[in-house]
């Protein structure tokens, strides 16, 4: 037996459907609505990429890159909200080597830590890109010591490809990148073995 978790996605009516055993069917499950970025959801976007939990692990940008990011048709600005319409996160992505079809995913900022709303985002994102985009690879990097994200982008099927080896000045140390990458083939097997359905 299994109850349906449901993740629906304004602009494009995409349907989530993930399978679970019995032990779950009383939980209440978020709705989490990702919409393009308005002008008008920069104010908030800037103040959760500069929180403290979240500005040690990004790059942040500044309000002109983001708007920048809004006017380019090789980069896509998402918003995440809540099923009240209040901004808990944000979603980055961008062409980066078109020529090869593949997609950078750039930046992934979430509010609520803890809750799943991650893990629902990254499994929309790779629909996304693998079914919307037509990518082949999408990539993305990761500083070797943010433990939480390294275990959930490699529970969804990444694979590591290697390390950056103290690419970044930080304060009076040096910081390691990870990079890890997802091929086509790679999604189509990991939504089999894991019975995820999109209609």
């Amino acid at each position: 037996m299994a109850t349906l978790d449901y993740l629906y996605c304004v602009n494009w009516s995409i349907l989530i459907v993930q399978r679970y055993d019995i032990f779950d069917v009383l939980k209440m499950v978020p709705v989490l609505n990702i919409a393009p970025t308005k002008k008008d959801d920069l104010s908030e976007i800037l103040r959760l990429e500069r929180s403290p939990q979240n500005e040690k692990w990004i790059f942040p940008y500044t309000r002109r890159r983001h708007e920048e990011v809004l006017r380019r048709e090789d980069e896509f600005h998402f918003t995440l909200k809540s099923e009240e319409n209040i901004i808990i996160g944000f979603i980055i992505l961008a062409k980066a080597e078109k020529e090869h079809n593949s997609i950078e995913f750039r930046r992934i900022v979430i509010r609520q830590k803890g809750k799943g709303l991650g893990r629902k985002c990254l499994r929309w994102i790779k629909h996304y890109c693998f079914e919307e985009l037509n990518a082949y690879r999408v990539w993305l990097d990761v500083f070797t010591n943010n433990d939480r994200a390294l275990a959930l982008y490699l529970s969804e099927g990444f694979v590591r490809e290697g390390v950056k080896r103290s690419c970044i000045a930080s304060d009076d140390s040096r910081r390691n990148l990870l990079l890890l990458s997802m091929l086509r083939p790679e999604y189509y097997t990991y939504l089999e073995r894991h019975k995820i359905y999109w209609n």
